[in-house]
């Protein structure tokens, strides 16, 4: 895709914590993210609801600019992009029945504007959530990890620890920022601090889609994928 020189292309996502997690792991592969130097501008909607709902008029008022859609899968892929699939069906443009596990890009018929879309954390986990690209960016072997791990599971059971069983990535993972050398951090924030590495096989397909969809030049030394 071209780099765009225009208005600053558009990244739709969840939340905060989905904002700041992208744009820390865009930091740590040279992607500056201050005003005036950034490529993308990242937009929360607030709820995952909302950003599904939003996604036929984000995209038929993008002009001329790429915009991308990064969307928790939560059930299963098939689920999600059956959801996304119909939304994108109300813009014109055509999606194939399955989302691509490098990521969907696709362009409305008559319109200029190139339009991504991105299941976490690698298009093709069930339930996965930003919580499963972070696990796999926490570093390999980490005792810590195994720790949090395990103690989340046995407040759960043992203790009665009221979060529901879906969020128990979750709640491990703020477990595990709470030992770390200032405890606590949030997602970006963490990345920042290199509590997290930066390079799973998840985080640079990630990488490549952005890099593909909006024409970020510094994403193209990520490395291909692997078989």
């Amino acid at each position: 895709m071209k780099e765009n020189a225009g208005a600053t292309p558009q990244l739709h996502v969840e939340g905060q914590d989905d904002l700041h997690t992208i744009v820390h792991l865009l930091e740590r592969h040279g992607v500056g993210m201050d005003d005036g130097v950034r490529p993308i501008d990242i937009s929360p909607q607030g709820t995952l609801s909302n950003l599904i709902r939003r996604m036929p008029a984000a995209i038929l008022v993008a002009t001329d600019r790429p915009v991308g859609f990064v969307l928790d899968t939560d059930t299963t892929p098939k689920k999600r992009w059956g959801q996304v699939r119909e939304r994108i069906k109300k813009t014109g443009a055509v999606a194939p029945d399955g989302c691509p596990t490098e990521g969907f890009i696709g362009r409305v018929p008559d319109y200029p504007c190139d339009f991504g879309v991105w299941l976490m954390p690698d298009c093709k986990t069930d339930g996965g959530t930003l919580e499963t690209l972070l696990r796999s960016l926490v570093p390999t072997k980490d005792r810590l990890w195994q720790h949090a791990e395990s103690s989340t599971g046995d407040a759960k059971t043992a203790l009665g620890a009221k979060f529901r069983d879906q969020h128990q990535l979750k709640a491990s993972m703020h477990c595990w920022l709470a030992w770390q050398e200032e405890p606590g951090l949030p997602f970006g924030t963490a990345i920042k601090a290199n509590y997290f590495n930066d390079d799973s096989p998840q985080a640079m397909a990630f990488l490549r889609w952005l890099g593909k969809l909006f024409g970020i030049k510094k994403l193209g030394n990520v490395p291909p994928a692997t078989t």
